[in-house]
């Protein structure tokens, strides 16, 4: 196995904090072009919906009739406006992750150095784990589980999240193989052996 280049900078170490800790820091790893734009779509919706309806709390007077403190009333209105933006916005987000990943894909070659299904916090001590879900330790075998591709490549070290898991099924360390990737959730839609150099 090659070493990885040092002074990668940035990217180098977000992969190796990602492979610690079991949890991947880029947002919405994995997720295809397509998962992106609904989702987006259903949370500009459901913002839309409740910014509507903070409204009508904030200006409706015909209100008062029903609650005795218009003025908490409104300021329930504002706290439900602002969760909206942020909802939304994070949405439209999303739709643009998702429309730049549907434009185009990459392809990455490298040494599989491990490819293995990663539970969050699947970094600590059996014992510690039990401490940390003691009120219900049955939320320990429930975490939601996903598969880690690590490769060795030409730039260093790089970890993605393959959400098919039937395409990294056959996968061994030391294989050399090829991905097919979105640049910016990074959707791992292929995975072929290497062609030969």
């Amino acid at each position: 196995m090659t070493t990885p280049p040092t002074g990668a900078g940035l990217t180098d170490s977000a992969n190796h904090w990602s492979r610690v800790l079991g949890v991947s820091l880029r947002p919405w790893s994995g997720d295809s072009p397509l998962t992106l734009l609904l989702r987006g779509a259903v949370q500009v919706a459901l913002s839309c919906f409740f910014l509507w309806l903070a409204f009508r709390l904030m200006t409706d007077d015909s209100l008062r009739a029903y609650t005795a403190e218009t003025s908490s009333t409104r300021m329930f209105g504002v706290l439900i406006a602002v969760a909206a933006i942020v909802i939304a916005l994070i949405g439209v987000a999303r739709i643009c992750v998702g429309l730049l990943d549907s434009l185009s894909t990459r392809q990455v070659s490298g040494t599989v150095v491990s490819v293995r299904d990663r539970q969050t916090l699947d970094f600590l001590p059996h014992s510690l784990l039990q401490l940390v879900y003691h009120r219900n330790p049955h939320k320990i075998e429930t975490r939601r589980r996903r598969t880690e591709l690590v490769l060795d490549t030409s730039t260093g070290t790089r970890q993605w999240t393959v959400r098919k898991r039937r395409l990294a099924s056959g996968l061994r360390p030391g294989a050399t193989v090829q991905l097919t990737v979105t640049p910016l959730a990074g959707h791992v839609s292929n995975i072929t052996a290497a062609p030969r150099s």
